[in-house]
Parts: structure tokens; sequence; C-alpha cells
């Protein structure tokens, strides 16, 4: 089945602010967004300095990926436009279709540094989100297989959350 989220019981409950339906075994995420699925589909997004995580339950053939611009919310904000806020909500949503903790394994993408006037500073915003999301996916103990991120140039990236293929085009 896929969906966004699943809930017990099948009690009709609101959808997290930012998830989003994969439609046809299709999804494209815009910034801010996430999509998890139980069965095979295909993730889309498009990322300059912003990052994707991607998690996948091998065994549970669950997974997600989300799409954030900056690496931490200030007090009060709870958008998915931040890693700290984006990482741990789709940690939750996989884990409430079914994924276990212990089985998950990451995936982790852009963080480019596109524009000439911030490549001589060493913490630009794509590599503070690339860190964010090491630092996150560290702490919860969950591994990362694949990783292409930093450089100059943005990415299209394709997950198969079910297979756990993963193809990134440079741009």
């Amino acid at each position: 089945m896929i969906s966004t989220v699943m809930f017990e019981q099948d009690i009709p409950q609101p959808k997290p602010v930012g998830a989003v339906e994969v439609e046809g075994g299709r999804v494209y995420l815009h910034p801010g967004q996430f999509a998890v699925a139980t069965s095979a589909c295909t993730i889309t997004t498009i990322l300059g300095s912003c990052v994707a995580v991607g998690l996948r339950d091998a065994v549970a053939a669950i997974g997600g990926m989300n799409h954030f611009l900056l690496p931490r919310a200030h007090v009060g904000q709870a958008s998915l436009r931040f890693g700290d806020v984006a990482i741990p909500q789709l940690i939750a949503e996989v884990c409430r279709l079914g994924a276990e903790p212990r089985r998950l394994e990451a995936v982790v993408v852009g963080g480019a540094c596109v524009l000439d006037a911030y490549r001589d500073r060493p913490s630009h915003v794509g590599r503070q989100n690339v860190r964010i999301a090491m630092e996150l996916l560290g702490i919860a103990g969950i591994p990362v297989v694949a990783l292409e991120v930093e450089g100059q140039n943005g990415r299209r990236v394709v997950f198969h959350p079910h297979t756990g293929n993963l193809v990134v085009k440079v741009l």
C-alpha cells in the first residue's frame, strides 16, 4: 500500500503538515515536504544547498524521504523546512508505518554551495545542512549507506525506498 501515513486501526487522523501523498507510485518533493511509503514507489526532488534524507527498513520494505532548506529551526518553529524538525519527523513516520529503528539505513544527498559568493566560507548553509543530517542520524543510530554531498552543483535525486536504489544526477 502506498501512502504518506498509515495509522493504527484506520482511525482517521490528520496528515502531518508537509506530508505528501504518493500517487501512482511517484511523488515530487518540494522544500519542506516528506513522503513515506509501504510499497514500491519513486520519490524525486531537486537540491542545491538543501538536503534530502532518505530512510529505508529493508526487512519491512518501508521508507521515505524529506527535503529541508536550513539546518535548525528557531525556538517555536516546527516547520519541516528545518533539518532538526524534518529528520526526526521522517524517522517517526516510517516507524509509525512499521519500520524498526534498529533496521533503518539512510541516504543523504545535497548540501552544495551553488553561489560563488559563499564558496570561500568554511561553513556555508549547504555544509551546515549536511552536518545536521549526519549529527541527527548518528544520534539515532542510523547508518548512512550512501552519501552524495557538498560540491558546487545542484542535484536531481530519485529514491526508491522499497529497494534502496538511489540515482543522483549532478546538474
